[in-house]
């Protein structure tokens, strides 16, 4: 399995809106993209501060979705509200566990 981070920050008070656009548009549009495991949103209020992790079957799946044009298309939603360029970083995953049924938002 492979992962991909994308981190940055918001404009002050956006940070709901990201996660309103997280939750509505980038979730839906990554649950159909071939190999697409798992999606996890971090996001600190304080700092305005967040995390998106996308976990991918195969590192091959998880650069199709760039090459298609995937990720470029979904970063373009969050823009208005983003502080800046976010980082993006790529990752083996060495270890991944979670309870069986665990979903949901916080």
């Amino acid at each position: 399995m492979h992962a991909r981070v994308t981190a940055g920050r918001v404009q002050p008070g956006q940070l709901a809106a990201v996660s309103r656009i997280v939750r509505e548009e980038l979730l839906p549009r990554a649950r159909v993209q071939a190999g697409f495991r798992g999606f996890v949103e971090l996001a600190d209020e304080a700092s305005g501060s967040f995390q998106l992790l996308t976990l991918w079957e195969t590192e091959a799946t998880m650069e199709a979705s760039e090459e298609a044009g995937y990720y470029r298309a979904q970063l373009a939603k969050l823009e208005a509200a983003l502080r800046g360029q976010p980082t993006r970083e790529t990752f083996a995953v060495a270890l991944w566990e979670l309870a069986d049924g665990d979903t949901g938002e916080h």
